[in-house]
């Protein structure tokens, strides 16, 4: 099974007085071609020497900045524990409901 993951910034807190990104508000997302698991999470940076213009930064340079903060071995974690999620979707192992309702949802799926 290829798992694919892909980084992507939701949102950023900035100052308006020069631009500073402050909080990054981001989502793991992984796909296994039929499965997909999502998480998201915020992190603080703090104010570098040298500022970039807001208005030049692009989401590949802040997925940087958002990896180089986190480090490898949290990526490695956050990637293994979506990596769990999506083979619990493949093979669900809980149920939710009651016997006596059609409504029973295995796993987060209906």
């Amino acid at each position: 099974m290829t798992i694919q993951f892909n980084w992507s910034i939701i949102q950023l807190e900035s100052e308006i007085s020069d631009g500073f990104v402050s909080v990054i508000h981001y989502q793991l997302s992984a796909s296994d071609g039929t499965n997909e698991a999502n998480l998201r999470n915020s992190i603080n940076l703090e104010r570098p020497e040298d500022l970039i213009p807001y208005n030049l930064l692009t989401e590949h340079q802040v997925i940087e900045w958002l990896k180089n903060k986190l480090g490898q071995e949290r990526i490695m974690q956050y990637e293994d524990n979506l990596t769990a999620q999506l083979e619990d979707l493949k093979t669900p192992a809980k149920m939710f409901g009651t016997p006596w309702s059609n409504a029973r949802i295995n796993h987060g799926q209906t």
